[in-house]
């Protein structure tokens, strides 16, 4: 597999703050989980994205799992049959976590262009949703195994690797 960069999405966004504390997202927001990395920890940046064409109609997801240093380690789409396009983007977050979690990874950052999804992961908005409950609670199981987590909502054109993946998918 070639490795290609992540590292222009990056774009100068710090994942850990000056003092080297690392974020964590729970129900109640972002908190601190104490002080820098130790050799225990692996720190791994993930995009997800979802689409759908009719909405619902075909959907597929796409994800992308960097590096700390921002070098993409993998990327990826899969079709999962009529959905909505947020049911899509769940999907994507959660198979980017479990790719993340079968890395090895303890620290995550989480880039997705649904802002829903953010939101609802910081506990901003609630699920109401009776398709996304499940997806929710599924996502949230995955989360708990990591030592931190940090949903970051981004900008379409900073999700484009993940987006193509999703599109890629669609397409086959």
């Amino acid at each position: 597999m070639a490795v290609r960069g992540c590292r222009g999405l990056l774009a100068g966004r710090a994942v850990n703050d000056q003092l080297g504390h690392r974020r964590v997202a729970g129900a109640r927001g972002v908190r601190s989980a104490g002080g820098p990395a130790t050799l225990s920890h692996m720190h791994l940046i993930a995009y997800a994205d979802g689409a759908s064409r009719g909405n619902p109609g075909p959907a597929a997801y796409g994800a992308v799992l960097c590096d700390a240093d921002g070098v993409e380690l993998d990327a990826w789409g899969n079709p999962i049959g009529p959905a909505t396009n947020n049911v899509a983007e769940y999907h994507g977050a959660i198979a980017a976590v479990e790719a993340a979690l079968e890395r090895g990874a303890t620290d995550l950052e989480l880039r997705l262009d649904s802002e829903l999804i953010v939101r609802q992961l910081e506990g901003r908005y609630r699920v109401k949703n009776q398709q996304l409950k499940p997806l929710f609670a599924q996502l949230s199981a995955l989360i708990e195994r990591l030592d931190s987590f940090q949903p970051t909502h981004v900008r379409r054109n900073l999700n484009q690797r993940a987006d193509a993946m999703a599109n890629e998918a669609l397409d086959r």
